[in-house]
């Protein structure tokens, strides 16, 4: 894994996959009980550890993935995501900063268009961090759009 590289987080992932991302990536979020092989899927709703939910035990993995099963997640870099969103759903994610703190913006969203812009003391300390919720965000609108 490339130290410099930021991957999406699982709530991410997730929304991505429900919003149709198919793309290949090199990491996946994934059940520590799901690599072991069993020979016969188990629904995640209907999985737990103990009291946990399978969820809880979701670790990032490092193997190639497409988002073709229901117990794992691919897990794009923001990067690949954000031009996911560019490319397949016309929408871009832009952050830029302000001041003392990172802003994100949304574009393209047609009848759904929204520019996000949080006042000063609302910013992210790092590019990526609004770089990930410009995302959630351009995929939460994306989703109840659809629905």
């Amino acid at each position: 894994m490339n130290e410099h590289e930021s991957y999406v987080s699982l709530e991410t992932a997730e929304l991505l996959k429900e919003a149709g991302f198919k793309w290949w990536t090199d990491q996946y979020y994934g059940s520590k009980t799901y690599l072991k092989g069993t020979d016969k899927e188990v629904h995640p709703d209907a999985y737990s550890l103990g009291e946990m939910d399978w969820r809880i035990v979701n670790e990032l993995i490092w193997c190639g993935h497409k988002n073709d099963d229901s117990l794992s997640y691919s897990a794009p870099t923001l990067a690949v995501a954000q031009r996911w969103l560019r490319e397949e759903k016309d929408v871009d994610v832009l952050v830029e900063k302000r001041f003392c703190a990172y802003v994100y913006s949304l574009g393209n969203l047609d009848d759904r268009s929204e520019k996000v812009i949080p006042q000063m003391s609302v910013g992210y300390d790092t590019y990526e961090e609004a770089l990930e919720a410009g995302i959630q965000k351009c995929l939460t609108i994306i989703l109840n759009k659809t629905k």
